[in-house]
């Protein structure tokens, strides 16, 4: 029996569409995406067949078809509208926090970092629209195919991140900038 992993990488800090047609090969290498460090996910990216790091991890791309981003977005954004309208003690409402969509060149950037096979945050995954983008990165291992859909994966990394907000405190988002939040 193989043991099958599951990783879904997701940076969804997304308001438009935007095409990631007729880039230049070295587009994401520029230090200007990255202005805390890098490099950029996108610089020098893994082949769609994945990174050498997958070499014996049979992974397998879940395609995000319009269902699949649906359920990633009312999800995230089923928990955003809780922390924007208060309902999350002990943080106060959100001052801003707009709803998101899906973004195309993101989903690009967060597959760049999926393809690498190595389970952990990238150092920038920035475009030129969202230069301060974020990033949940989650990781299941399991030893039956078949065991979970997509759709029940996806509902538990979600749930999972959301329940990290245990962790933070008021000050830590009195801190940011107004700008920022």
């Amino acid at each position: 029996m193989h043991q099958s992993t599951f990783a879904l990488t997701l940076c969804l800090l997304s308001i438009t569409v935007f095409s990631t047609d007729g880039y230049a090969p070295n587009y994401y290498c520029s230090p200007s995406l990255c202005p805390h460090g890098g490099p950029n996910v996108g610089c020098n990216p893994p082949p769609l067949s994945g990174g050498h790091f997958c070499y014996g991890k049979l992974p397998s791309v879940v395609p995000m078809t319009p269902a699949v981003q649906a359920h990633i977005l009312h999800l995230h954004n089923y928990y955003r509208s809780r922390v924007a309208s208060g309902y999350q003690f002990p943080l106060g409402p959100a001052a801003c926090m707009y709803t998101m969509v899906w973004d195309d060149e993101l989903a690009a950037q967060a597959g760049n970092n999926a393809r690498s096979c190595v389970f952990a945050h990238d150092r920038c995954r920035n475009t030129p629209q969202f230069l301060t983008s974020g990033q949940n990165i989650a990781l299941l291992k399991y030893y039956e195919p078949g065991a979970y859909t997509v759709t029940d994966l996806i509902t538990r990394f979600i749930g999972g991140w959301w329940k990290e907000n245990k962790k933070v405190k008021p000050a830590y988002i009195q801190a940011f900038p107004r700008s920022q939040v």
